[in-house]
């Protein structure tokens, strides 16, 4: 049988999600209950998606932003954002942390998952624009200082550049293997 340390001693595990009791132990709400909860995936993915919506409303302050905030919030881009954030939340604060820690090809699906598909769709999102029209306008000045920092700057643009991006990029995969 399978042994998951978090169940009852008299429990009985139903690994088919499409077939479980509703008293069953396991189900789909167990599955996505933390693992091995970390405070800090969950502080920031949720801060990414309220400064998104944040964002996105139609706030007067927000609304100061320009137009520009919100032709950049397309349904597409909101659905790439949201997929992305998911993906990037799923791996490490669900129960497929167990799977992945027992089964080594969902372990790769995770490293697929986190390094490739939810970045991925974060960055085509481009959700720069909205995220930084969700910070709250007293931050907003101090924010910008400190992105427009000499040693802040030079750093992106080193990073920016595509042999650096490849190398990185490719690098953090072989890391990771």
């Amino acid at each position: 049988g399978v042994v998951l340390h978090w169940l009852p001693p008299n429990a009985t595990p139903c690994l088919d999600m499409t077939r479980c009791r509703s008293d069953t132990p396991i189900g789909l709400l167990r599955w996505l209950l933390p693992w091995d909860f970390s405070p800090t995936v969950l502080l920031i993915c949720m801060a990414a998606v309220v400064l998104f919506v944040r964002g996105g409303r139609g706030d007067p302050a927000i609304r100061a932003a320009g137009s520009r905030v919100r032709a950049a919030s397309s349904r597409g881009r909101r659905a790439a954002f949201y997929c992305g954030i998911a993906l990037l939340y799923i791996p490490l604060q669900t129960g497929y942390d167990y799977l992945a820690q027992h089964m080594f090809w969902m372990h790769r699906l995770q490293h697929l998952m986190l390094h490739d598909g939810g970045s991925f769709l974060v960055a085509l999102a481009a959700p720069w624009r909205q995220l930084a029209a969700g910070v709250p306008a007293r931050w907003r000045p101090a924010l910008h200082r400190m992105l427009l920092a000499a040693p802040v700057r030079r750093t992106y643009d080193v990073l920016q550049k595509p042999l650096i991006a490849f190398g990185l990029f490719t690098g953090l995969i072989y890391f990771w293997l």
